[in-house]
């Protein structure tokens, strides 16, 4: 008769965790958006709406796929939340500074675009690693 403690456990699926690369990769280029719109260079607007759409998406996937939430992805989510009522707030109410309407629209397209790659890739590495174990 075998006992419980006689068979090997499988082990546990690796968590998802918050690469602090990917948020840089976006951090990047939001920067480099922000550098192009103060040197008044084409395309600087454009390039930090998407990136901060990146990022948010990235935030977010994470913070929906990520158990326990440690400290920088409720951090980046947040920091997420506060660019988007700074959008929305500027659009609404401030004669559209950041940016206007269209640029609101661009933030929500690439989130939406960024948000559908970044969970679907996540969300199928984590059922292949609770599959494996």
């Amino acid at each position: 008769m075998n006992d419980l403690l006689d068979e090997m456990s499988p082990k546990p699926a690796k968590p998802i965790r918050f690469l602090w690369w990917v948020a840089l990769i976006w951090g990047v280029f939001f920067a480099i958006g922000y550098l192009f719109r103060h040197m008044h260079w084409p395309y600087g607007n454009t390039l930090k709406i998407i990136s901060a759409g990146g990022f948010i998406a990235y935030a977010f996937s994470c913070f929906l796929l990520t158990k326990p939430r440690r400290i920088a992805v409720i951090a980046c989510t947040l920091a997420g939340a506060v660019w988007i009522s700074y959008v929305l707030w500027g659009v609404f109410f401030n004669d559209g500074h950041p940016v206007n309407f269209v640029g609101l629209m661009l933030q929500l397209i690439s989130f939406a675009i960024f948000f559908l790659l970044d969970f679907g890739i996540l969300f199928l590495v984590k059922k292949t690693r609770q599959k494996r174990h």
